[in-house]
């Protein structure tokens, strides 16, 4: 007699390498489905990956937009300075000043 044990939110057996979707992951495929082979371009020299990679602390989604990418747009995005004399912020009911807080002289 034998029992087929499951354990919820356990380690999977099985499920796509991380390296199909990481930058430094370079894959080739033949027509069979056991043709396969996978290497890692992080760092030097480029080696081959022998098994399947469920997490790695090299990993750069090739999907996500670069760190570097991010900052030039950031860069772009430069905020332009607001010509007016009252300070940024909130003011308490008793405090809002009698103009609504515009400028007059704009």
């Amino acid at each position: 007699m034998s029992f087929e044990i499951k354990i919820r939110g356990a380690t999977p057996r099985s499920g796509e390498p991380l390296c199909y979707t990481c930058s430094h992951g370079h894959v080739q495929r033949g027509f069979n489905q056991s043709e396969e082979l996978i290497h890692c371009s992080y760092g030097s020299p480029i080696r081959p990956v022998l098994f399947r990679v469920r997490e790695c602390s090299d990993y750069e989604n090739r999907c996500a937009t670069p760190f570097y990418e991010l900052r030039e747009i950031a860069t772009d995005l430069n905020a332009r300075p607001v010509p007016s004399a009252r300070p940024a912020g909130f003011f308490r009911r008793e405090e809002v000043p009698t103009n609504g807080g515009h400028n007059d002289d704009e």
